[in-house]
């Protein structure tokens, strides 16, 4: 179960973040070496039950403590992504631990990295009970955000809590169709011949191992390779979360989608230049609404209002790639790559 617990203002602030962006309230805890020092000892204290609840005091102001407690494993919600990789060490398993780390990396400029991250915690939650396994998450979140409305860290995690929720629901609805269709494809592919591409499609070596860390995935998680994209008026349709989810979850889904949206809307009006939430609210709804040309506009805006940053720029490339557009393609990811070696 979740531990919230955050890190002070005075520690943000050393980080490079905005002490702004944890609002008026600040949450005071323990500094990163206690934390760190907590995982390394996290096999000690062999005198206390494993069963007994762990308790952490949570200060909102100095002398108003509030106590919360887990049963599992002590994990820390933290802005600092080295911190959150050592919890991925500790807990190399832990679909908590992963999702930390991923949320984290989203306030960074490693945008490839997070979004490596979030496909983990994913793959780690299906394997610990699928969408069951970020209830407790969202209802702690959602618990958290009553005491502390004003704290937008914790709104940010809850709106990547319900994302998560959201994916895995309509990933699991379809899990049978998708696999009954991976052979239906499969054995088409056997009776099909082979097509190669014209000699002046066919993309050079370098160019495809240049791009393959920035190329959307497949369903496997693997990069797709130039030659093998769609263009132009030959561009696939892009199916929205409503189109992946059996009919029987839609309503699921959608309302986990819409509580995850709604919760970046709400910082992004206490926050109108949190670039990460603007950036990443129109990733997330790329994948609810299939609505490209929405994100887009978005993300040029982005790019226009936050020129050193990498984020917009990074998506942008996705978003032209999928359009077909190879040339502001790589206009774009060549800027995002710049801009991510200038950043801290």
């Amino acid at each position: 179960m979740l531990c919230l617990v955050f890190l002070s203002a005075s520690y943000i602030g050393s980080l490079g973040i905005s002490p702004a962006f944890a609002g008026e309230t600040q949450i005071l805890d323990s500094s990163k070496a206690e934390t760190a020092k907590t995982l390394d000892a996290k096999t000690a204290d062999s005198t206390t039950d494993s069963t007994e609840a762990i308790q952490k005091k949570i200060i909102v102001k100095p002398g108003i403590p509030v106590t919360v407690t887990t049963q599992t494993e002590d994990l820390t919600p933290t802005d600092d992504p080295e911190l959150a990789k050592r919890q991925v060490e500790a807990y190399p398993e832990s679909p908590e631990a992963s999702f930390i780390y991923a949320v984290a990396l989203t306030r960074t400029s490693r945008v490839e990295d997070a979004l490596k991250e979030v496909r983990r915690a994913r793959r780690l939650a299906e394997k610990e009970g699928g969408p069951a396994y970020f209830d407790k998450m969202i209802a702690s979140y959602e618990e958290m955000l009553k005491n502390y409305p004003d704290e937008n860290r914790v709104r940010y995690g809850l709106a990547w809590a319900y994302y998560m929720k959201a994916y895995l629901v309509a990933r699991q609805s379809k899990r049978e169709q998708e696999y009954l269709e991976k052979l239906k494809q499969a054995a088409a592919a056997k009776e099909a011949p082979k097509k190669e591409a014209k000699e002046g499609e066919k993309a050079p070596g370098w160019l495809n191992a240049w791009a393959a860390p920035y190329m959307p995935k497949d369903k496997d998680g693997n990069p797709v390779k130039l030659p093998e994209l769609k263009t132009g008026a030959d561009a696939p349709h892009i199916k929205g979360a409503m189109e992946h989810a059996a009919p029987s979850v839609v309503p699921q889904v959608k309302t986990y989608y819409q509580s995850a949206l709604s919760n970046l809307d709400e910082l992004i009006k206490r926050k109108p230049d949190d670039v990460w939430a603007i950036a990443y609210r129109a990733h997330l709804n790329l994948e609810y609404s299939g609505d490209l040309d929405s994100s887009m506009a978005v993300w040029k805006e982005c790019a226009q209002r936050f020129p050193n940053n990498p984020a917009a720029f990074f998506f942008l490339g996705e978003g032209y790639l999928k359009q077909g557009n190879l040339k502001e393609c790589l206009s774009n990811i060549s800027r995002a790559v710049a801009l991510r070696g200038l950043s801290k």
